[in-house]
């Protein structure tokens, strides 16, 4: 499991290349990342042309605070979990479950290697 260091180097690298750009497009390669009965388009249609405004660790939890309409996205990594942006024309880190293309070309990737994490949504973190 990621330690509680790693978590903290996520949110700040979330923080300083993922705020206030908006979500274009969602894939997820591996519905089994998603928590509850969460689907695939859900997540899509709950991003799209939102952008995240803050985020926020919690533990070993991140919650990126969306923009208009509100709620968070909760980021759980498990074992093996991660969170990166990759900048635009750079290959997606192996073992990528799924991928936020920002409105710069950029995406915010979720990786797991063993699916132990979860991607869910809240109200209120």
């Amino acid at each position: 499991m990621p330690e509680l260091p790693d978590a903290e180097a996520f949110r700040r690298k979330v923080a300083k290349e993922a705020l206030n750009k908006p979500v274009h497009r969602t894939t997820v390669q591996d519905d089994r990342l998603l928590a509850d009965s969460f689907t695939p388009s859900a997540l899509g249609r709950r991003l799209k042309s939102k952008s995240f405004t803050a985020v926020h660790r919690h533990g070993k939890i991140l919650f990126l605070r969306q923009s208009r309409g509100g709620g968070c996205l909760v980021l759980r990594f498990g074992m093996t979990g991660s969170v990166s942006v990759c900048p635009k024309g750079h290959d997606r880190p192996d073992h990528t479950r799924a991928a936020l293309r920002l409105s710069d070309g950029s995406r915010l990737v979720i990786t797991s290697q063993r699916l132990l994490g979860h991607v869910a949504f809240t109200d209120n973190e």
